[in-house]
């Protein structure tokens, strides 16, 4: 560091009492935490645990220091003990498909738990599954990090495969977006305008299993065709669903309409009324595939070539088996695999005069249920087992398929800020339309600044403003390394992250002493982010900061260019500084809504109860989430009066008054300002289907009810 440094920081006292070990969660990852009020910082840690994972994560470029500690916690495969590998088994959709390009869908790894201390060994099991979900719709795939082979040794703490969310064992929950806080007529309280390419990098994904099974009752549709061109019953790894999201189908038997629905041209030709159907988003992509077989009904194969042949005491038609057969083969043969190794390690241990495997619960479940799908290679004169799902048994076959569909950021989505600031998206606006300075630089995030001043949360301000700075101090270093002048890159360097935090510039120059890594580090500057560790018990204040970088290194300000629909440029009257925020995705998408005109109907006209396996049998939700209660009703009644909640049960229990509430809109001339929805002359209340049922059968017993007018 040069003698004329901004700071030297034997000279600077900690005016900050805030102790980064002893703040609540999340706290410490926030800068100058005490710039937010406390509402606020509660707030944030709720956010962390609402976040997604998006697919532009990044490096925070100010960052607390504890990104480290937090990507220890993350859900990353760790082994947890001294180990030595046994078997690495690797599960795929179809037998053979294991080129070395093809990801398995789980891997589980049983290794030789290794105990200096004790010259007994016991048996583990590390499973590395494709993907986790811990969340009703979101979740992440895992990363391999190395290649496993037998008896390769693997010391505590070895990372197997984490998640994107970890870059450089730092925790990364977003990303950082070009920001400017402005007064706007689209960013009013929470509402922000984010370009399409930040929205394109906020990408996240849902994830979800759908299960149908097959057999006596009835058979599977071909909708698909394979990698090969044959018709399929569902897609394969990797596929993605029909455009009008059915994944799965299938049709009951009828021994009178079976040369009519069987027929080629039906089985390709869901009906989505009749056909029990499971529908999915249309942009859903298959990322696994398991199919369980009743195996307890005998296997057929041919006695001169050994091929499977289509089994009489099935009731799936015989095509259809074997299409199904060749994706239990697979599961069979993983799990196989898993009693083979069981039966290899037992004569082991029983060579060393143990007459029983020691394993740990894990190892012991997945050999368990390995032996449970046939017990007749471990357990002599075992007989098969009647599978089954719960308290149901199970048919012919299960197919369980797991999805994965994109869920872009879009109107209504929630982002925030690390320090509560959450926004709301009001509008997703092209790259092209977006404001930009006199430097090029162009505009990703707009948000309200009117906001810190009503939410207190002014280390916001600080983020964007120390951001600003240093984006122009890195193009700058860029500039002058063009012109071959290192030294004064160097020294540049050294004085502006000394002002921000003088023990940041010492670690820069502790740990690049030679002329060749002071240049390397100058040289990346080109590729990579000038980052600037800011811990929350920094030794200079926020507002310290943010004047010396006003005095000494000031940002870029300038009016900016607004593109208009036209191709014409406005620029602003007044100067504007672009700066960044790290922004975080949270699991509030704005993509599904409880509202609907009618739901489904019962044959006497009241609505129809639905079950869990109903949910995605309709691309449409037919049912409605909440219906409107007792309790709901006496406040209304208290404040309204009770004709408006007449009318609202009235028409989600009428039929006829939900149809003519429907041709009332559609032929509206102005739908959005319709007069009477309902014509109550022709349609009077007290009429619906619940109330008709209940004097029905009071007037089976000679009761009636009658209204009289006070």
């Amino acid at each position: 560091m040069s003698e004329d440094s901004s700071y030297n920081v034997d000279n600077v006292e900690s005016v900050c009492d805030i102790t980064p070990d002893l703040t609540g969660c999340t706290t410490n990852l926030q800068l100058y935490p005490q710039g937010s009020s406390a509402t606020r910082v509660q707030m944030e840690g709720v956010h962390y645990t609402q976040r997604t994972q998006i697919d532009g994560a990044e490096l925070r470029t100010l960052f607390t220091g504890v990104e480290r500690d937090y990507a220890k916690y993350m859900f990353n495969v760790i082994v947890e003990h001294d180990c030595r590998v046994l078997r690495v088994i690797h599960r795929f959709a179809k037998p053979g498909i294991q080129q070395p390009d093809t990801k398995p869908l789980e891997t589980l790894v049983f290794v030789e738990l290794i105990n200096e201390e004790s010259e007994s060994s016991k048996v583990d099991l590390i499973r590395i599954p494709y993907h986790v979900s811990n969340h009703q719709t979101f979740g992440f795939e895992l990363v391999m990090t190395r290649q496993l082979g037998k008896s390769m040794y693997l010391p505590k703490g070895t990372i197997l495969a984490e998640s994107k969310s970890v870059i450089d064992n730092e925790y990364c929950v977003g990303l950082q977006a070009k920001t400017i806080l402005v007064s706007h007529p689209m960013v009013i309280e929470d509402s922000c305008l984010i370009s399409q390419s930040l929205a394109d990098k906020m990408m996240t994904y849902g994830y979800k299993t759908h299960s149908m099974t097959i057999g006596e009752r009835d058979y599977p549709l071909f909708l698909y065709e394979d990698s090969n061109g044959k018709p399929a019953l569902f897609p394969e790894v990797g596929m993605k669903v029909r455009e009008d999201g059915i994944l799965l189908a299938k049709r009951e038997h009828d021994t009178i309409l079976a040369a009519v629905e069987m027929s080629e041209h039906a089985l390709h030709d869901p009906c989505g009324h009749y056909d029990d159907c499971i529908f999915v988003d249309p942009e859903s992509v298959v990322i696994d595939i398991k199919v369980f077989r009743d195996d307890h009904k005998p296997k057929m194969r041919d006695r001169a070539t050994g091929a499977r042949m289509p089994n009489s005491k099935l009731s799936t038609p015989a095509g259809m088996q074997e299409y199904c057969d060749e994706y239990a083969d697979a599961l069979s043969s993983f799990q196989g695999d898993v009693r083979r190794f069981y039966k290899e390690v037992k004569a082991k241990f029983r060579h060393q005069g143990m007459y029983s495997v020691p394993m740990t619960p894990d190892a012991k479940q997945a050999i368990t249920y390995a032996i449970a799908d046939e017990p007749t290679e471990i357990i002599d004169g075992a007989k098969r087992f009647t599978k089954q799902f719960g308290s149901i048994k199970n048919d012919d076959y299960t197919i369980s398929i797991t999805i994965r569909y994109p869920i872009p950021l879009a109107i209504s989505g929630k982002i925030t800020d690390t320090m509560g600031g959450k926004g709301i998206v009001g509008k997703v606006v092209p790259d092209a339309e977006m404001p930009y300075d006199d430097s090029g630089v162009r505009v990703e995030l707009m948000m309200s600044e009117n906001a810190m001043l009503r939410r207190t949360n002014f280390n916001r301000g600080f983020e964007n403003y120390c951001n600003a700075a240093r984006m122009r101090i890195q193009d700058d270093i860029n500039t002058l390394c063009d012109k071959g002048e290192y030294n004064e890159a160097w020294e540049l360097l050294i004085n502006f992250t000394a002002t921000v935090n003088p023990d940041w510039s010492i670690a820069i120059c502790d740990t690049h002493t030679t002329t060749t890594l002071r240049d390397a580090l100058l040289d990346s500057f080109t590729e990579e982010n000038l980052r600037l560790w800011v811990p929350s018990d920094n030794k200079i204040t926020m507002d310290d900061v943010e004047r010396n970088i006003r005095d000494k290194f000031p940002p870029r300000k300038s009016p900016l260019n607004i593109p208009q629909p036209d191709g014409s440029i406005i620029r602003t009257m007044k100067s504007f500084t672009i700066g960044e925020l790290y922004m975080i995705r949270l699991d509030k998408t704005g993509r599904e809504f409880s509202a609907i005109a009618a739901g489904r109907f019962q044959p006497f006209g009241t609505i129809a109860k639905q079950h869990s396996a109903d949910k995605y049998s309709r691309p449409a939700r037919e049912t409605p989430m909440k219906h409107q209660g007792e309790s709901e009703t006496r406040h209304q009644q208290a404040f309204i009066g009770g004709d408006v909640c007449a009318d609202a049960h009235d028409r989600s229990n009428n039929p006829a008054v939900a149809d003519n509430v429907v041709m009332s809109i559609l032929s509206a001339d102005v739908p959005t300002n319709i007069p009477h929805a309902v014509d109550r002359k022709k349609y009077p209340l007290g009429h619906n289907r619940v109330m008709e049922i209940n004097r029905h059968v009071l007037r089976c017993d000679g009761i009636g009810f009658t209204t009289r007018k006070s």
